[in-house]
């Protein structure tokens, strides 16, 4: 079954991390996975907190485009992404403010990334909200990359998807993308909705996908560092996995 917001029947094993932006107030957002509060997020900037009577008083977290942002300075050896696994999920319910995302952009679900101002090409993953202005696609999408090589940056050896023109609604949505790495092949799939919209496939890869990731990278929502390519909209949830759902 489909994830809810809710929290009701939601899948556990191989959960690495999940927030569910329902404290209603202060500036820490508290990670639900394990209760260890390893990964839990400080907020910054402009956010409020709001609450959605069609959801039953859901509270949420309301993220403007000027400097809203949460953020987790834990390396990726936190999420237990080492060498050897094999898959990860990313997942997020969120509400855009427009269907249009940040561009440039796109502006910044999750990522884990450079911690340096101004690197917004370097991630290890990053779940986005927009475009860019030479991308060839309009801003109502959802974007996704994963490093899968050696190189340093956005470069040739990154996989990024497009969920197709349209995708992105200024309403409740789910978004997840999994990725999945076995004897060389990466295949990477993303859906929105419950709808797969994209896969994307790389044979060749003669290392575990996450062995070449950057441990120096930090986790961050809503936001790349220096308060660029921000996310504009409501969060309900965000969760990941070491494993590729099916």
């Amino acid at each position: 079954n489909p994830a809810q917001p809710t929290g009701n029947g939601r899948i556990k094993d191989g959960l690495l991390g999940e927030w569910w932006f329902n404290e209603g107030s202060g500036s820490t957002v508290f990670d639900k996975s394990y209760g260890t509060g390893t990964t839990n997020l400080t907020l910054s900037g402009d956010y409020v907190w709001k609450t959605d009577a069609t959801l039953s008083d859901r509270k949420y977290l309301s993220m403007s485009a000027t400097t809203a942002a949460a953020y987790n300075l834990n390396p990726i050896e936190v999420l237990g992404l080492e060498g050897n696994a094999s898959g990860m999920t990313i997942e997020a319910w969120l509400r855009p403010t427009n269907a249009n995302g940040a561009n440039p952009g796109p502006g910044r679900i999750l990522s884990l990334s450079k911690a340096d101002q101004g690197a917004s090409n370097y991630q290890n993953f990053m779940m986005g909200h927009g475009t860019w202005s030479n991308a060839g696609y309009s801003a109502d999408n959802y974007h996704v990359r994963f490093m899968t090589g050696t190189e340093v940056g956005f470069d040739e050896e990154t996989i990024q998807q497009f969920t197709g023109n349209g995708t992105s609604l200024a309403q409740l949505q789910h978004v997840l993308t999994t990725l999945n790495y076995e004897n060389g092949e990466v295949v990477v799939k993303t859906y929105v909705d419950g709808g797969l919209k994209v896969t994307t496939t790389r044979v060749g890869v003669g290392y575990p996908v996450f062995g070449a990731w950057d441990s120096s990278y930090t986790l961050k929502v809503g936001y790349e560092s220096g308060l660029s390519r921000v996310f504009n909209g409501d969060l309900f949830l965000i969760a990941g996995y070491d494993r590729a759902l099916s």
